[in-house]
């Protein structure tokens, strides 16, 4: 029985009733923000052939986390294993049961063909697709136009699915600089892999179509096998500009979202090598757009902006895009030491966001922002990694290179930073990321070490966790 007091205080009695009070649940704690914790782990140190010649392992390097564990590919595009310069590449798998290396040499490799150079690696439902470029291979009629092979790592090892070939002589396939050749930030991303719907995998590879362009060739493998889908082409004959250097990209459901490097030489009006960085949206073939992106700061004559390996990724806001000019001065201290840029592409066009330059004010040509990636997620603030190999630290000798790591957000903006251990080993020349769980993992190659011989190289697997923001 329930009493109510009603008027003057007369009784109302309710039989056979109840009340109907709404049950309200509590708000939601907070979702938790990951940020990066004060240190890191070295995972592993990893090394190459060691043979005759300079092999320079670690010029080009991949990571990507699995339920397997932690996948690190390495290219050694200078190895003499098979014939000279013929190269070969590295991939390791490092779990709780220990290391597992798989040594990657295609049979048709001869000398010059400087395998490994261009590189990348995505996971999908029935394996890990490995791409691999052998930029320099000579083919019927075509020298040096360049081949990359596209393998598929699953329970039965490491089989080939299939070859793609450049389109005319001297195309580079797969490179990602002017040309094979052991120079700075040297095919770090010439290969970019990224996995569509229905399991399909899109292919985006550097082919020089001429000596005063470039472009990106586009492919698909499916259930049908693998098809070209498109070639686009950004390059100014004028500027004898090469387009698509280096290069990122990620599928999305409105199409294929890509970023692109240069070689610095686009010359805007009477200016030289000023360099420009390159966008495109691909949705189908035949239909696509482009743009172009430079900083807010005016540039000047041989910044050679664009000469990098950029990075892209979705983010809340729209497409975020990390581009260098590794060789930018803009009145520093110490001339020409490089800059990294990061765009932010939505309705509203493509705008600079933030600009990034080098700790080290001292040391010239340091080539910071050479290589890029950026990491984005709904519970971490905005990752950027820049490399810089000839940066300089004190304590590690002269020019050992570093990757320059950034954490930004509306509360929270840090820096911090790995460094190579010893003089001019070219520590991050290749360079990649990856967040698996809540831990962050670093690849980097360091294709200048001299131990046991000159140039022989090594490369790096860092592992950064996350601990939840205020913990």
């Amino acid at each position: 029985m329930t009493l109510f007091k009603v008027n003057s205080g007369a009784s109302l009695q309710i039989t056979n009733a109840a009340l109907n009070v709404p049950h309200i649940e509590p708000p939601p704690p907070p979702p938790d923000f990951y940020i990066l914790s004060s240190s890191y782990d070295t995972v592993t140190i990893f090394t190459g052939s060691a043979g005759s010649g300079s092999p320079r392992f670690g010029m080009s390097a991949r990571v990507l986390g699995t339920a397997e564990g932690i996948y690190s590919l390495f290219g050694e595009p200078y190895s003499d294993a098979v014939a000279t310069e013929a190269g070969r590449a590295y991939l390791y798998l490092s779990s709780s049961s220990g290391v597992e290396a798989t040594i990657i040499s295609p049979a048709d490799l001869s000398a010059s063909d400087y395998f490994g150079e261009g590189l990348d690696m995505v996971s999908a439902s029935n394996g890990i697709y490995v791409a691999i470029a052998a930029a320099g291979k000579d083919l019927p009629g075509k020298s040096a136009a360049g081949q990359a092979y596209l393998y598929l790592k699953d329970s039965g090892g490491m089989n080939l699915v299939d070859t793609l070939t450049g389109s005319v002589a001297f195309s580079d396939f797969g490179a990602g600089i002017t040309g094979p050749g052991p120079g700075f930030n040297a095919a770090t991303q010439g290969v970019a892999l990224a996995l569509g719907g229905n399991n399909n995998l899109y292919m985006g590879i550097y082919d020089n179509i001429s000596s005063d362009q470039g472009s990106i060739s586009l492919f698909e493998s499916s259930s049908a096998g693998v098809s070209f889908l498109e070639q686009i082409v950004m390059g100014d004959p004028a500027s004898y500009e090469k387009t698509w250097l280096g290069i990122d990209m990620f599928s999305a459901s409105d199409g294929l979202h890509i970023v692109g490097g240069t070689d610095g030489f686009y010359e805007p009006g009477a200016t030289l090598n000023v360099g420009r960085g390159l966008y495109a949206h691909w949705t189908s073939p035949g239909n696509y757009t482009t743009a172009s992106m430079v900083p807010d700061v005016p540039l000047s004559a041989s910044d050679q902006f664009g000469k990098c390996s950029p990075s892209l990724v979705n983010g809340a806001e729209g497409i975020y895009m990390m581009m260098g000019g590794v060789v930018t001065d803009f009145g520093t201290t110490s001339p020409r030491p490089g800059r990294g840029y990061l765009f932010l592409s939505n309705s509203l066009g493509i705008t600079q966001q933030s600009e990034f330059t080098s700790s080290d004010t001292v040391t010239p040509t340091q080539y910071f922002g050479a290589t890029e990636k950026i990491l984005s997620g709904s519970d971490q603030p905005l990752m950027i990694f820049v490399t810089a190999e000839n940066q300089q630290f004190p304590g590690a000798g002269a020019n050992p290179g570093s990757v320059n790591i950034y954490q930004t957000s509306s509360n929270i903006s840090t820096w911090n930073y790995l460094t190579g251990t010893t003089a001019n080993e070219g520590f991050a020349r290749g360079m990649d990321v990856t967040r698996y769980e809540n831990s962050i993992y670093i690849v980097g190659g360091a294709p200048g070490y001299d131990i046991p011989a000159a140039d022989v190289g090594r490369g790096y697997l860092y592992k950064w966790d996350l601990v939840v923001s205020g913990s």
